[in-house]
Protein backbone atom coordinates (compact mmCIF):
# COMPACT_ATOMS: atom_id res chain seq x y z
CA UNK A 1 0.00 0.00 0.00
CA UNK A 2 2.84 2.39 0.83
CA UNK A 3 4.58 1.64 -2.48
CA UNK A 4 1.31 2.25 -4.31
CA UNK A 5 0.79 5.64 -2.65
CA UNK A 6 4.35 6.72 -3.44
CA UNK A 7 4.01 5.57 -7.06
CA UNK A 8 0.64 7.29 -7.51
CA UNK A 9 1.95 10.51 -5.99
CA UNK A 10 5.08 10.36 -8.15
CA UNK A 11 3.11 9.95 -11.38
CA UNK A 12 0.75 12.77 -10.40
CA UNK A 13 3.71 15.06 -9.70
CA UNK A 14 5.28 14.14 -13.06
CA UNK A 15 2.02 14.90 -14.91
CA UNK A 16 1.67 18.21 -13.05
CA UNK A 17 5.28 19.19 -13.76
CA UNK A 18 5.09 18.32 -17.46
CA UNK A 19 1.80 20.19 -17.75
CA UNK A 20 3.18 23.25 -15.97
CA UNK A 21 6.27 23.34 -18.20
CA UNK A 22 4.04 22.94 -21.26
CA UNK A 23 1.66 25.79 -20.33
CA UNK A 24 4.27 28.11 -18.82
CA UNK A 25 7.22 27.65 -21.18
CA UNK A 26 6.46 25.59 -24.30
CA UNK A 27 3.06 27.10 -25.16
CA UNK A 28 2.83 30.04 -22.73
CA UNK A 29 -0.67 31.31 -22.06
CA UNK A 30 -0.35 35.06 -22.60
CA UNK A 31 -3.24 37.58 -22.46
CA UNK A 32 -3.56 39.35 -25.79
CA UNK A 33 -7.07 40.07 -27.03
CA UNK A 34 -10.12 41.86 -25.67
CA UNK A 35 -11.68 38.73 -24.18
CA UNK A 36 -8.49 37.93 -22.28
CA UNK A 37 -8.29 41.38 -20.71
CA UNK A 38 -12.02 41.54 -20.05
CA UNK A 39 -12.44 38.34 -18.09
CA UNK A 40 -9.14 38.15 -16.22
CA UNK A 41 -10.03 41.30 -14.32
CA UNK A 42 -13.78 41.25 -13.71
CA UNK A 43 -15.60 38.64 -11.61
CA UNK A 44 -19.29 37.90 -12.06
CA UNK A 45 -21.78 36.69 -9.46
CA UNK A 46 -21.23 32.93 -8.97
CA UNK A 47 -24.78 32.03 -10.01
CA UNK A 48 -26.62 31.71 -13.34
CA UNK A 49 -27.90 35.10 -14.56
CA UNK A 50 -30.95 35.20 -16.81
CA UNK A 51 -30.44 37.46 -19.82
CA UNK A 52 -26.72 38.04 -19.22
CA UNK A 53 -24.15 37.82 -22.01
CA UNK A 54 -23.06 34.38 -20.75
CA UNK A 55 -25.88 33.32 -18.41
CA UNK A 56 -24.43 30.03 -17.13
CA UNK A 57 -20.66 30.27 -17.65
CA UNK A 58 -20.02 30.65 -13.96
CA UNK A 59 -16.81 28.62 -13.67
CA UNK A 60 -14.70 30.49 -16.25
CA UNK A 61 -15.96 33.91 -15.22
CA UNK A 62 -15.16 33.25 -11.56
CA UNK A 63 -11.95 31.23 -11.89
CA UNK A 64 -10.31 33.45 -14.52
CA UNK A 65 -10.37 36.63 -12.38
CA UNK A 66 -9.23 34.60 -9.36
CA UNK A 67 -6.27 33.54 -11.48
CA UNK A 68 -5.73 37.23 -12.26
CA UNK A 69 -5.74 38.05 -8.54
CA UNK A 70 -3.17 35.33 -7.87
CA UNK A 71 -0.98 36.75 -10.62
CA UNK A 72 -1.32 40.40 -9.60
CA UNK A 73 -1.19 40.10 -5.81
CA UNK A 74 0.99 37.02 -5.19
CA UNK A 75 3.36 36.44 -8.12
CA UNK A 76 3.79 39.94 -9.56
CA UNK A 77 5.08 41.61 -6.34
CA UNK A 78 7.91 39.07 -6.23
CA UNK A 79 8.69 38.78 -9.94
CA UNK A 80 8.09 42.34 -11.13
CA UNK A 81 6.87 40.81 -14.41
CA UNK A 82 3.12 41.38 -14.75
CA UNK A 83 2.54 39.41 -17.97
CA UNK A 84 4.83 36.63 -16.77
CA UNK A 85 2.89 36.45 -13.50
CA UNK A 86 -0.36 35.93 -15.43
CA UNK A 87 1.26 33.18 -17.50
CA UNK A 88 2.61 31.37 -14.42
CA UNK A 89 -0.67 31.65 -12.50
CA UNK A 90 -2.65 30.35 -15.47
CA UNK A 91 -0.23 27.47 -16.05
CA UNK A 92 -0.45 26.57 -12.36
CA UNK A 93 -4.26 26.51 -12.34
CA UNK A 94 -4.57 24.51 -15.57
CA UNK A 95 -1.92 22.01 -14.44
CA UNK A 96 -3.83 21.35 -11.22
CA UNK A 97 -6.96 20.52 -13.23
CA UNK A 98 -4.92 18.31 -15.57
CA UNK A 99 -3.36 16.43 -12.67
CA UNK A 100 -6.76 16.05 -10.99
CA UNK A 101 -8.42 14.65 -14.10
CA UNK A 102 -5.73 12.04 -14.71
CA UNK A 103 -5.80 11.03 -11.04
CA UNK A 104 -9.56 10.51 -11.36
CA UNK A 105 -8.84 8.33 -14.41
CA UNK A 106 -6.43 6.28 -12.28
CA UNK A 107 -9.16 5.74 -9.66
CA UNK A 108 -11.62 4.82 -12.42
CA UNK A 109 -9.30 2.11 -13.78
CA UNK A 110 -8.66 0.75 -10.29
CA UNK A 111 -12.25 0.65 -9.07
CA UNK A 112 -14.30 0.11 -12.22
CA UNK A 113 -11.93 -1.74 -14.55
CA UNK A 114 -10.36 -3.63 -11.62
CA UNK A 115 -6.76 -3.09 -12.71
CA UNK A 116 -3.86 -3.57 -10.33
CA UNK A 117 -2.22 -0.33 -9.24
CA UNK A 118 0.73 -0.96 -11.56
CA UNK A 119 -1.57 -1.60 -14.53
CA UNK A 120 -3.63 1.47 -13.62
CA UNK A 121 -0.56 3.73 -13.44
CA UNK A 122 0.66 2.44 -16.80
CA UNK A 123 -2.74 3.13 -18.36
CA UNK A 124 -2.79 6.59 -16.75
CA UNK A 125 0.56 7.49 -18.33
CA UNK A 126 -0.53 6.23 -21.76
CA UNK A 127 -3.82 8.14 -21.44
CA UNK A 128 -1.83 11.33 -20.77
CA UNK A 129 0.37 10.73 -23.82
CA UNK A 130 -2.68 10.10 -26.00
CA UNK A 131 -3.75 13.71 -25.39
CA UNK A 132 -0.74 14.73 -27.50
CA UNK A 133 -0.59 11.79 -29.91
CA UNK A 134 -4.14 12.15 -31.28
CA UNK A 135 -3.23 15.39 -33.07
CA UNK A 136 0.53 14.89 -33.42
CA UNK A 137 2.03 15.80 -36.79
CA UNK A 138 5.77 15.20 -37.06
CA UNK A 139 6.37 17.34 -40.14
CA UNK A 140 4.23 20.36 -39.24
CA UNK A 141 2.85 22.31 -36.31
CA UNK A 142 0.46 20.26 -34.19
CA UNK A 143 -2.61 20.69 -32.07
CA UNK A 144 -3.12 18.79 -28.84
CA UNK A 145 -6.00 18.17 -26.46
CA UNK A 146 -4.63 21.13 -24.50
CA UNK A 147 -4.83 23.63 -27.38
CA UNK A 148 -7.23 26.57 -27.06
CA UNK A 149 -8.01 29.70 -29.07
CA UNK A 150 -6.66 32.16 -26.49
CA UNK A 151 -6.13 32.66 -22.77
CA UNK A 152 -9.86 33.10 -22.18
CA UNK A 153 -10.55 29.80 -23.96
CA UNK A 154 -8.30 28.03 -21.45
CA UNK A 155 -10.95 28.88 -18.88
CA UNK A 156 -14.01 28.61 -21.15
CA UNK A 157 -13.14 25.32 -22.85
CA UNK A 158 -10.13 23.44 -21.49
CA UNK A 159 -10.77 23.78 -17.75
CA UNK A 160 -14.55 23.07 -18.01
CA UNK A 161 -13.67 20.03 -20.10
CA UNK A 162 -11.15 18.78 -17.56
CA UNK A 163 -13.56 19.36 -14.66
CA UNK A 164 -16.53 17.66 -16.35
CA UNK A 165 -14.27 14.76 -17.31
CA UNK A 166 -13.09 14.47 -13.70
CA UNK A 167 -16.66 14.40 -12.42
CA UNK A 168 -17.81 11.65 -14.79
CA UNK A 169 -14.70 9.59 -14.03
CA UNK A 170 -15.74 9.76 -10.37
CA UNK A 171 -19.34 8.86 -11.22
CA UNK A 172 -18.27 5.87 -13.33
CA UNK A 173 -16.11 4.35 -10.60
CA UNK A 174 -19.09 2.48 -9.14
CA UNK A 175 -22.08 0.70 -10.78
CA UNK A 176 -24.57 3.25 -9.44
CA UNK A 177 -23.18 6.51 -8.13
CA UNK A 178 -26.56 7.47 -6.64
CA UNK A 179 -26.06 4.78 -4.01
CA UNK A 180 -22.38 5.63 -3.59
CA UNK A 181 -23.11 9.34 -3.11
CA UNK A 182 -25.62 8.66 -0.32
CA UNK A 183 -22.93 6.75 1.60
CA UNK A 184 -20.28 9.49 1.42
CA UNK A 185 -19.51 11.50 4.54
CA UNK A 186 -20.56 15.15 4.59
CA UNK A 187 -17.08 16.47 3.81
CA UNK A 188 -16.72 14.33 0.67
CA UNK A 189 -20.28 15.18 -0.36
CA UNK A 190 -19.48 18.85 0.06
CA UNK A 191 -16.35 18.76 -2.09
CA UNK A 192 -18.10 16.72 -4.76
CA UNK A 193 -21.07 19.10 -4.87
CA UNK A 194 -18.72 22.06 -5.34
CA UNK A 195 -17.09 20.30 -8.30
CA UNK A 196 -20.50 19.26 -9.65
CA UNK A 197 -21.94 22.79 -9.37
CA UNK A 198 -19.09 24.39 -11.30
CA UNK A 199 -19.04 21.54 -13.84
CA UNK A 200 -22.72 22.09 -14.65
CA UNK A 201 -22.40 25.88 -14.73
CA UNK A 202 -19.26 26.03 -16.85
CA UNK A 203 -19.97 25.86 -20.57
CA UNK A 204 -22.84 24.14 -22.37
CA UNK A 205 -20.35 22.92 -24.97
CA UNK A 206 -18.50 20.99 -22.25
CA UNK A 207 -21.11 20.08 -19.63
CA UNK A 208 -22.55 17.83 -22.34
CA UNK A 209 -19.86 15.43 -21.06
CA UNK A 210 -21.69 15.17 -17.74
CA UNK A 211 -25.16 15.20 -19.28
CA UNK A 212 -24.50 12.39 -21.75
CA UNK A 213 -23.02 10.09 -19.11
CA UNK A 214 -25.98 10.67 -16.78
CA UNK A 215 -28.40 10.07 -19.66
CA UNK A 216 -26.59 6.87 -20.66
CA UNK A 217 -26.61 5.63 -17.06
CA UNK A 218 -30.36 6.28 -16.87
CA UNK A 219 -30.93 4.29 -20.07
CA UNK A 220 -28.82 1.46 -18.64
CA UNK A 221 -30.79 1.41 -15.38
CA UNK A 222 -34.17 1.40 -17.15
CA UNK A 223 -32.93 -1.30 -19.54
CA UNK A 224 -32.05 -3.52 -16.58
CA UNK A 225 -35.41 -2.76 -14.96
CA UNK A 226 -37.25 -3.78 -18.13
CA UNK A 227 -35.07 -6.87 -18.58
CA UNK A 228 -35.70 -8.00 -15.00
CA UNK A 229 -39.38 -7.00 -15.22
CA UNK A 230 -39.13 -4.84 -12.14
CA UNK A 231 -41.95 -2.53 -11.10
CA UNK A 232 -41.32 1.21 -11.00
CA UNK A 233 -41.23 2.14 -7.34
CA UNK A 234 -39.56 4.32 -4.75
CA UNK A 235 -36.59 1.95 -4.81
CA UNK A 236 -36.12 2.74 -8.49
CA UNK A 237 -36.24 6.46 -7.75
CA UNK A 238 -33.48 5.98 -5.17
CA UNK A 239 -31.33 4.52 -7.94
CA UNK A 240 -31.93 7.28 -10.48
CA UNK A 241 -32.59 10.56 -8.63
CA UNK A 242 -28.96 11.73 -8.86
CA UNK A 243 -28.84 11.39 -12.65
CA UNK A 244 -32.31 12.93 -13.06
CA UNK A 245 -31.40 16.01 -11.01
CA UNK A 246 -28.22 16.57 -13.04
CA UNK A 247 -30.13 16.29 -16.33
CA UNK A 248 -32.75 18.77 -15.10
CA UNK A 249 -30.01 21.23 -14.12
CA UNK A 250 -28.34 20.70 -17.49
CA UNK A 251 -31.60 21.47 -19.30
CA UNK A 252 -31.85 24.65 -17.22
CA UNK A 253 -28.40 25.74 -18.41
CA UNK A 254 -29.59 25.27 -22.00
CA UNK A 255 -32.73 27.34 -21.32
CA UNK A 256 -30.69 30.09 -19.65
CA UNK A 257 -28.13 30.21 -22.46
CA UNK A 258 -30.74 30.27 -25.22
CA UNK A 259 -32.21 33.37 -23.57
CA UNK A 260 -28.86 35.10 -23.07
CA UNK A 261 -27.63 38.19 -24.88
CA UNK A 262 -24.88 36.26 -26.66
CA UNK A 263 -27.33 33.69 -28.04
CA UNK A 264 -29.59 36.49 -29.24
CA UNK A 265 -26.76 38.14 -31.17
CA UNK A 266 -25.73 34.81 -32.69
CA UNK A 267 -29.32 34.12 -33.70
CA UNK A 268 -29.63 37.53 -35.35
CA UNK A 269 -26.38 36.99 -37.24
CA UNK A 270 -27.17 33.44 -38.41
CA UNK A 271 -27.42 33.24 -42.19
CA UNK A 272 -28.17 30.54 -44.72
CA UNK A 273 -30.74 27.79 -44.89
CA UNK A 274 -30.89 24.96 -42.39
CA UNK A 275 -29.61 22.56 -45.03
CA UNK A 276 -26.68 24.80 -45.95
CA UNK A 277 -25.69 25.27 -42.30
CA UNK A 278 -25.94 21.52 -41.69
CA UNK A 279 -23.57 20.62 -44.52
CA UNK A 280 -21.24 23.51 -43.70
CA UNK A 281 -20.92 22.32 -40.09
CA UNK A 282 -20.54 18.72 -41.25
CA UNK A 283 -17.68 19.83 -43.48
CA UNK A 284 -16.01 21.52 -40.50
CA UNK A 285 -16.32 18.29 -38.49
CA UNK A 286 -14.57 16.54 -41.38
CA UNK A 287 -11.78 19.14 -41.13
CA UNK A 288 -11.58 18.39 -37.41
CA UNK A 289 -10.98 14.71 -38.18
CA UNK A 290 -8.29 15.65 -40.73
CA UNK A 291 -6.40 17.48 -37.97
CA UNK A 292 -5.73 14.14 -36.29
CA UNK A 293 -2.81 11.80 -36.83
CA UNK A 294 -4.13 9.04 -39.12
CA UNK A 295 -1.90 6.33 -37.67
CA UNK A 296 -2.84 6.98 -34.05
CA UNK A 297 -6.47 7.51 -35.04
CA UNK A 298 -6.44 4.02 -36.60
CA UNK A 299 -4.74 2.53 -33.52
CA UNK A 300 -7.28 4.13 -31.18
CA UNK A 301 -10.19 2.81 -33.29
CA UNK A 302 -8.69 -0.70 -33.18
CA UNK A 303 -8.39 -0.44 -29.38
CA UNK A 304 -12.06 0.53 -29.13
CA UNK A 305 -13.06 -2.45 -31.29
CA UNK A 306 -10.91 -4.72 -29.12
CA UNK A 307 -12.68 -3.50 -25.99
CA UNK A 308 -16.13 -4.06 -27.51
CA UNK A 309 -15.44 -7.46 -29.11
CA UNK A 310 -13.54 -9.04 -26.24
CA UNK A 311 -15.84 -7.44 -23.70
CA UNK A 312 -18.71 -9.32 -25.35
CA UNK A 313 -16.82 -12.58 -25.93
CA UNK A 314 -15.23 -12.70 -22.48
CA UNK A 315 -18.33 -11.30 -20.77
CA UNK A 316 -16.28 -8.58 -19.10
CA UNK A 317 -19.24 -6.46 -18.02
CA UNK A 318 -17.15 -3.74 -16.36
CA UNK A 319 -15.02 -3.05 -19.42
CA UNK A 320 -17.92 -3.46 -21.87
CA UNK A 321 -20.14 -1.11 -19.86
CA UNK A 322 -17.43 1.55 -19.65
CA UNK A 323 -16.56 1.47 -23.35
CA UNK A 324 -20.23 1.45 -24.43
CA UNK A 325 -20.97 4.45 -22.20
CA UNK A 326 -17.96 6.24 -23.71
CA UNK A 327 -18.99 5.48 -27.31
CA UNK A 328 -22.65 6.39 -26.80
CA UNK A 329 -21.67 9.57 -24.97
CA UNK A 330 -19.28 10.47 -27.79
CA UNK A 331 -21.99 10.03 -30.43
CA UNK A 332 -24.58 12.01 -28.46
CA UNK A 333 -22.03 14.78 -27.85
CA UNK A 334 -21.20 14.84 -31.56
CA UNK A 335 -24.86 15.20 -32.55
CA UNK A 336 -25.45 17.85 -29.88
CA UNK A 337 -22.43 19.92 -30.95
CA UNK A 338 -23.38 19.55 -34.61
CA UNK A 339 -26.80 21.05 -33.86
CA UNK A 340 -25.31 23.75 -31.62
CA UNK A 341 -22.68 24.83 -34.14
CA UNK A 342 -25.22 24.93 -36.96
CA UNK A 343 -26.64 27.87 -35.04
CA UNK A 344 -23.51 29.34 -33.42
CA UNK A 345 -21.19 29.05 -36.41
CA UNK A 346 -19.86 26.00 -38.22
CA UNK A 347 -16.19 26.92 -37.76
CA UNK A 348 -16.44 25.90 -34.10
CA UNK A 349 -16.73 22.29 -35.28
CA UNK A 350 -13.17 22.36 -36.65
CA UNK A 351 -11.62 23.59 -33.39
CA UNK A 352 -10.09 21.00 -31.04
CA UNK A 353 -11.08 23.01 -27.95
CA UNK A 354 -14.71 23.37 -29.08
CA UNK A 355 -14.87 19.63 -29.94
CA UNK A 356 -13.10 18.61 -26.73
CA UNK A 357 -16.04 16.54 -25.46
CA UNK A 358 -16.07 14.31 -28.54
CA UNK A 359 -12.29 13.79 -28.55
CA UNK A 360 -12.26 13.05 -24.81
CA UNK A 361 -14.83 10.26 -25.04
CA UNK A 362 -13.00 8.82 -28.05
CA UNK A 363 -9.69 8.71 -26.16
CA UNK A 364 -11.41 7.36 -23.05
CA UNK A 365 -12.92 4.47 -25.02
CA UNK A 366 -9.57 3.75 -26.70
CA UNK A 367 -7.68 3.70 -23.42
CA UNK A 368 -10.29 1.40 -21.88
CA UNK A 369 -9.49 -0.97 -24.75
CA UNK A 370 -5.79 -0.58 -24.00
CA UNK A 371 -6.47 -1.31 -20.33
CA UNK A 372 -8.19 -4.54 -21.36
CA UNK A 373 -5.16 -5.64 -23.38
CA UNK A 374 -2.78 -4.80 -20.55
CA UNK A 375 -4.93 -6.72 -18.09
CA UNK A 376 -5.56 -9.90 -20.05
CA UNK A 377 -2.91 -10.44 -22.75
CA UNK A 378 0.12 -12.15 -21.26
CA UNK A 379 2.42 -10.68 -23.90
CA UNK A 380 1.42 -7.21 -22.71
CA UNK A 381 1.66 -7.93 -19.00
CA UNK A 382 3.82 -5.55 -17.05
CA UNK A 383 7.41 -6.17 -17.91
CA UNK A 384 10.35 -5.01 -19.96
CA UNK A 385 8.36 -3.84 -22.98
CA UNK A 386 6.49 -0.94 -21.38
CA UNK A 387 9.37 1.35 -20.39
CA UNK A 388 10.51 1.23 -24.02
CA UNK A 389 6.96 1.90 -25.30
CA UNK A 390 6.51 4.87 -22.96
CA UNK A 391 9.89 6.34 -23.89
CA UNK A 392 9.24 5.98 -27.63
CA UNK A 393 5.72 7.44 -27.42
CA UNK A 394 7.00 10.29 -25.24
CA UNK A 395 9.67 11.13 -27.80
CA UNK A 396 6.96 11.35 -30.45
CA UNK A 397 4.50 13.28 -28.27
CA UNK A 398 7.11 15.79 -27.10
CA UNK A 399 8.90 16.22 -30.41
CA UNK A 400 8.97 19.99 -30.87
CA UNK A 401 10.92 20.28 -34.12
CA UNK A 402 7.75 22.05 -35.15
CA UNK A 403 6.26 24.10 -32.35
CA UNK A 404 2.72 23.42 -31.14
CA UNK A 405 0.17 25.52 -33.00
CA UNK A 406 -0.27 28.97 -31.41
CA UNK A 407 -3.72 30.16 -30.30
CA UNK A 408 -5.95 31.25 -33.17
CA UNK A 409 -6.53 34.76 -31.76
CA UNK A 410 -3.24 35.87 -33.32
CA UNK A 411 -0.75 33.83 -35.31
CA UNK A 412 2.24 35.31 -33.51
CA UNK A 413 4.76 33.89 -31.08
CA UNK A 414 4.25 34.22 -27.32
CA UNK A 415 7.39 36.37 -27.10
CA UNK A 416 5.80 38.77 -29.58
CA UNK A 417 2.66 38.90 -27.46
CA UNK A 418 4.69 39.70 -24.35
CA UNK A 419 6.58 42.48 -26.15
CA UNK A 420 3.37 44.02 -27.53
CA UNK A 421 1.64 43.78 -24.14
CA UNK A 422 4.53 45.48 -22.34
CA UNK A 423 4.69 48.23 -24.97
CA UNK A 424 0.96 48.96 -24.61
CA UNK A 425 0.89 48.75 -20.81
CA UNK A 426 4.00 50.91 -20.40
CA UNK A 427 2.29 53.72 -22.34
CA UNK A 428 -0.68 53.54 -19.98
CA UNK A 429 1.43 53.32 -16.80
CA UNK A 430 3.57 56.32 -17.80
CA UNK A 431 0.47 58.40 -18.53
CA UNK A 432 -1.05 57.35 -15.20
CA UNK A 433 2.14 58.34 -13.35
CA UNK A 434 2.01 61.74 -15.03
CA UNK A 435 -1.51 62.28 -13.72
CA UNK A 436 -3.19 62.33 -17.13
CA UNK A 437 -6.93 61.76 -17.38
CA UNK A 438 -6.66 60.05 -20.77
CA UNK A 439 -3.99 58.59 -23.01
CA UNK A 440 -3.73 57.74 -26.70
CA UNK A 441 -2.14 54.30 -26.91
CA UNK A 442 -0.42 53.08 -30.05
CA UNK A 443 -1.32 49.47 -30.84
CA UNK A 444 -0.70 47.15 -33.81
CA UNK A 445 -3.10 47.54 -36.71
CA UNK A 446 -4.29 43.97 -37.09
CA UNK A 447 -6.93 44.49 -39.78
CA UNK A 448 -7.26 46.59 -42.93
CA UNK A 449 -10.80 47.84 -42.52
CA UNK A 450 -11.01 49.32 -39.03
CA UNK A 451 -13.69 51.63 -37.70
CA UNK A 452 -13.97 52.99 -34.17
CA UNK A 453 -17.76 52.85 -34.43
CA UNK A 454 -17.44 49.10 -34.98
CA UNK A 455 -15.84 48.37 -31.62
CA UNK A 456 -14.90 44.76 -32.43
CA UNK A 457 -12.74 45.67 -35.44
CA UNK A 458 -8.94 45.45 -35.32
CA UNK A 459 -9.11 42.16 -33.45
CA UNK A 460 -7.25 41.09 -31.34
CA UNK A 461 -6.57 44.73 -30.33
CA UNK A 462 -10.17 45.75 -30.86
CA UNK A 463 -11.51 49.11 -29.79
CA UNK A 464 -13.66 47.58 -27.06
CA UNK A 465 -10.46 46.26 -25.47
CA UNK A 466 -9.73 49.85 -24.33
CA UNK A 467 -12.22 49.76 -21.45
CA UNK A 468 -11.45 46.17 -20.45
CA UNK A 469 -7.70 46.70 -20.35
CA UNK A 470 -8.14 49.83 -18.23
CA UNK A 471 -10.52 48.00 -15.92
CA UNK A 472 -8.15 45.06 -15.39
CA UNK A 473 -5.04 47.20 -14.90
CA UNK A 474 -6.89 49.26 -12.29
CA UNK A 475 -8.27 46.23 -10.44
CA UNK A 476 -4.80 44.65 -10.40
CA UNK A 477 -3.26 47.87 -9.01
CA UNK A 478 -1.04 48.35 -12.06
CA UNK A 479 -2.43 51.90 -12.48
CA UNK A 480 -3.74 54.29 -9.82
CA UNK A 481 -6.77 55.72 -11.59
CA UNK A 482 -9.34 54.75 -14.18
CA UNK A 483 -7.51 56.63 -16.90
CA UNK A 484 -9.36 56.79 -20.22
CA UNK A 485 -7.58 54.74 -22.89
CA UNK A 486 -7.92 55.50 -26.60
CA UNK A 487 -6.37 53.04 -29.06
CA UNK A 488 -4.54 54.30 -32.14
CA UNK A 489 -3.82 51.35 -34.46
CA UNK A 490 -0.71 51.85 -36.61
CA UNK A 491 0.92 49.66 -39.23
CA UNK A 492 4.39 50.68 -38.14
CA UNK A 493 3.72 49.18 -34.69
CA UNK A 494 2.68 45.95 -36.40
CA UNK A 495 5.89 45.96 -38.44
CA UNK A 496 7.97 46.83 -35.39
CA UNK A 497 6.77 44.00 -33.16
CA UNK A 498 5.29 41.20 -35.27
CA UNK A 499 7.72 38.64 -36.63
CA UNK A 500 8.41 38.61 -40.36
CA UNK A 501 7.22 35.25 -41.67
CA UNK A 502 8.19 35.86 -45.30
CA UNK A 503 11.02 33.85 -46.85
CA UNK A 504 11.85 32.11 -43.58
CA UNK A 505 14.36 29.29 -43.62
CA UNK A 506 12.62 25.91 -43.65
CA UNK A 507 13.35 23.40 -40.92
CA UNK A 508 15.95 20.75 -41.65
CA UNK A 509 15.18 17.78 -39.38
CA UNK A 510 17.73 15.03 -38.89
CA UNK A 511 15.63 12.61 -40.95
Amino acid sequence: MKREKIAVLSVSIIIFTLSFVYFALITPTVPFDGDDWRYIGTMRLPIPLWGAWNPTRVLPEVLMPICGYIAAFIFYPFSGNYIGAITVATALVISLFVMGMFYCFYLFTRRHLKLTWREALLTQILFFLSFFLLYKKISQESYSMFWTGDLACDFYYLIPGLLNASVILIILQTPNFTVTFSKLNNLKKGFFLVALYFAIFSNTQLNIILATVCFTKLVEIFWNIAKNREILSYQVWRKIWFYVVILILWLLTIAFDLNGARAQRVQDATQGSLKARFFSTLNQIQQFVFLQNKLFLFIFIILILVAVIFGILKKESNILEAVVISIVSMLISLIYLLLAYMQAGGTYAARPDAMWAVAFFFLLAANIGLAYLIKYLSILKLGGIWPLVIVLLSLVAFNFNYQPLPPSNAQVDSKTKVAVNNYIINQIVEADKSGKASVVVKVPQDQDNINRKMTETNWPHSYDMEKWLQNTLYIHHIIRSRIRIVFKPERKITTRFYENKKEQQPIYPAE
